[in-house]
């Protein structure tokens, strides 16, 4: 953290077996800092790696208008769609890794 702004980077390596399963969407919870309630602007950069999701690239964001520390992960289309990533779409070896700026 440098004053108001807030940089994590992060590295996921799945398991070469998954097991388990999961429902719901892709999220990190527990953020050292919540995410500014009034500040939308976030900067994320994001690689990927054996994961199947419906999208041209992944995007993390804020789906509350409320202050949180809770990112999610979403694949957005050429045109600008955007679609949460289910946690099934983990599979063995998935890697993500990603770096996200944000404001509290």
């Amino acid at each position: 953290r440098v004053g108001n702004l807030v940089t994590i980077v992060a590295r996921i390596l799945m398991a070469s077996v998954v097991t388990g399963g999961g429902t719901g969407n892709v999220r990190i919870s527990g953020l050292p800092f919540n995410m500014s309630a009034s500040k939308y602007g976030s900067a994320f950069t994001c690689s990927v790696d054996s994961i199947v999701f419906t999208g041209t690239f992944v995007c993390g964001e804020r789906v509350s208008s409320a202050a949180t520390s809770t990112l999610y992960f979403s694949g957005v289309s050429a045109v600008g769609t955007q679609t949460q990533i289910p946690i099934s779409s983990f599979i063995a070896n998935t890697v993500l890794s990603f770096q996200f700026h944000y404001w509290i």
